[in-house]
């Protein structure tokens, strides 16, 4: 006999659904619970990743097979379940108590019940960036649209984790990674959980197995023949560039305004960053100054879709770059970690007296004198279209928005006319 607390078994059940090991359909996945003088462990494998809990406190030896979709029958908030061979070769009897009440429930044979990997090296303390870096880059990964990227690129020998969707890329180094070659991985939610203590990792017949307290997950590895050149894509961002170094406390400003500022519902989130000696940024007819930041190289306007730059300031990636390769690419960085995106407008708007505004002007003029009147007017007249066009794209928002609500009405008055003559008709049938 071998007892489980239901507690447990419920922890279990929601790791195996954020390590992608749900049941999948038409087939079974097997648990193997397994108690002795080591303590209790509970494992389950699939063909990508496997999941296993352990603790090390003794208890009577016994060794059982549950089926995974078992676990949403027998778990629950406190208590324990019993467990005992019975009827067909492998088939179980559960018994627990719930409300007050005795449950009984005969659970068929499983699959066999395949073992993690043990560690063929040593462990490597990675700690907890290791952690946050795969459940970052799982992010990443699980937003893409093609198969090939919706894993997460590992580089042992940069100390790497790497991800994209095809539309940004983040790589996130000074990590610490059991020795081996370029290898994908599968992007797993659980990641983005905390870990449940210590992190450490090891390499192990072809997979990754990485360890956060008495929890252990195994990361089957695949070659990363196919992945997109990250190098390649990171040398873009590269060379002369408009950069902007972000305070803490603009950054956290930013990160307090972008999701109220204009245009957070429209396709991909719009927002303007203006660099310059003055740098702030624009969402319609609303500004964010950053007084605390400061800017170099070439003055510059970009659109970018507000979510990357929010990703950016949440990793506190703090120093950013707008590169002309020849499109605009921004890259937010902090040491060896970076992150990649396409601007909206495929380049930025380099430094030109009819295009940025006076306090932009980086350049004197010939004769280093101050710009002419009809210069700034021009200046102005910018400016003012710029905010015009904001406010004309407000209109057209709640233009579209009042022609749905319009048109819910009449279809509503439509039906209560409907109903109006129906009830007419049916009372001239009366006596």
């Amino acid at each position: 006999m071998l007892e489980l607390p239901r507690p447990l078994l419920r922890s279990f059940r929601l790791a195996l659904r954020r390590a992608g090991l749900s049941p999948p359909r038409g087939r079974a996945l097997a648990v193997l619970c397994e108690a002795g003088a080591d303590g209790l462990s509970l494992s389950c494998a699939g063909e990508e990743a496997g999941l296993r809990y352990a603790d090390d406190r003794p208890r009577p030896g016994a060794c059982l097979a549950l089926p995974a979709e078992a676990l949403a029958h027998l778990e629950g908030a406190e208590g324990v379940v019993s467990l005992e061979e019975a009827g067909s070769p492998g088939g179980l009897r559960a018994r627990w108590r719930e409300g007050g009440s005795p449950r009984l429930l005969e659970l068929a044979a499983p699959p066999a019940a395949p073992e993690l990997p043990e560690p063929e090296d040593d462990w490597v303390q990675a700690g907890d960036p290791l952690w946050a870096a795969l459940g970052e880059a799982a992010r990443v990964a699980r937003g893409a649209e093609r198969a090939r990227l919706a894993q997460v690129l590992l580089r042992p020998s940069r100390g790497e984790v790497v991800a994209t969707d095809g539309r940004q890329l983040l790589a996130l180094g000074g990590l610490v990674l059991p020795d081996g070659p370029d290898a994908l991985a599968p992007a797993l939610a659980l990641f983005t959980q905390r870990p449940g203590g210590p992190v450490r990792a090891a390499g192990a017949s072809g997979h990754l197995l990485v360890e956060a307290g008495p929890w252990a997950v195994a990361l089957k590895l695949s070659s990363a023949e196919g992945y997109p050149d990250v190098d390649a894509v990171l040398a873009r961002s590269e060379g002369a560039a408009s950069r902007l170094q972000l305070r803490p406390d603009d950054a956290r400003t930013l990160l307090l305004a972008l999701p109220r500022l204009p245009g957070r519902d429209e396709d991909r989130s719009p927002v303007e960053l203006v660099l310059g000696p003055k740098p702030r940024l624009r969402a319609g007819a609303e500004e964010v100054p950053l007084p605390n930041s400061s800017a170099s190289g070439p003055a510059c306007r970009v659109h970018t879709d507000r979510r990357y730059l929010e990703r950016a300031l949440r990793l506190r990636l703090l120093e950013l770059s707008v590169a002309a390769t020849p499109e605009a690419i921004l890259c937010a960085r902090a040491g060896p970690s970076r992150l990649l995106w396409m601007a909206l407008d495929g380049a930025a708007e380099r430094p030109a007296r009819t295009r940025i505004p006076k306090e932009e002007q980086t350049v004197p003029n010939n004769d280093n004198k101050a710009p002419l009147p009809s210069e700034g007017r021009a200046d102005d007249a910018l400016a003012e279209a710029e905010a015009l066009r904001a406010q004309l794209q407000e209109a057209l928002g709640r233009t579209a928005r009042l022609v749905a609500l319009l048109r819910h009405q009449r279809r509503q008055g439509k039906a209560v006319e409907a109903a109006v003559a129906s009830l007419r008709r049916l009372g001239q049938l009366g006596p």
